[in-house]
């Protein structure tokens, strides 16, 4: 095994052992028998990638959020799906259109379930795309803390040229995820007259994936019934996540 890996694991699995309180960087290093400066520079990267947390620069560290993150993810994904699976098809019957239901990975926007309707002109989207890109993504995006983004933002950068239009600056990023967060919903069109409209599905107090459809922009109109639809189906899959302890 290389030798920073194992020390940085183990760091981990201390910490891990108890999840409850903070472990000074003393501690840590005594306990693992490790240089305290060899020791201080794992932590600093462990912290930097969300895997570590330190309430202020003086205190201790305890398990960062891309561990339960982690967790999480590879727990409830094919779980999450399989619950879903009939409500996404049965709101693609209800419209004809393409439905998928969406998590993050890493910097990608996943569609875990895509339906695909029985029209002449498809909307097609790809499983698997930079999250700046997709509306579903974006959506779920909007829902990190302050935090979550900024270590994102440092870890993936900004959306790339092409990615997301008018979004070139952290504080314009903020402003277009603030505004989906508090309307609970993301609209988006594009240069072919593509509309892209996602929901955030939650689990109690934190949302886990986002509900989207896509069509062409002759189809959609502000007026119609769609995205009380998507808001309703995703409030329904929320109920069904909890209740089965996914």
């Amino acid at each position: 095994m290389i030798l920073v890996l194992e020390k940085a694991f183990n760091i981990l699995e201390l910490l891990a052992s108890d999840a409850s309180r903070d472990f000074p960087l003393g501690e840590i290093s005594s306990a693992l028998d490790l240089d305290r400066g060899t020791c201080a520079n794992i932590m600093k990267t462990l912290k930097l990638r969300g895997y570590v947390d330190q309430s202020s620069p003086r205190k201790g560290y305890r398990l960062g959020y891309m561990i339960y993150r982690l967790g999480d993810s590879y727990v409830n994904n094919e779980q999450l799906t399989a619950q879903a699976r009939p409500y996404v098809d049965r709101l693609s019957a209800q419209f004809n259109e393409c439905i998928l239901l969406s998590v993050i990975k890493q910097d990608k926007r996943v569609a875990l379930h895509v339906t695909m309707p029985d029209q002449e002109l498809v909307v097609r989207t790809s499983r698997e795309i930079p999250v700046y890109r997709a509306t579903t993504g974006r959506m779920i995006l909007s829902y990190y803390s302050s935090e979550e983004l900024v270590r994102f933002v440092r870890r993936f950068g900004l959306p790339k040229a092409g990615d997301w239009e008018g979004v070139t600056s952290f504080e314009s990023l903020q402003k277009e995820l603030d505004k989906a967060r508090k309307q609970g919903w993301r609209k988006d069109s594009d240069r072919h007259h593509i509309v892209g409209l996602a929901v955030p599905v939650w689990k109690g107090n934190k949302v886990v994936a986002s509900l989207g459809i896509y069509l062409p922009e002759f189809r959609y109109t502000d007026n119609s019934a769609i995205l009380p639809a998507l808001q309703e189906t995703a409030q329904t899959l929320g109920l069904v996540f909890s209740e089965s302890g996914i």
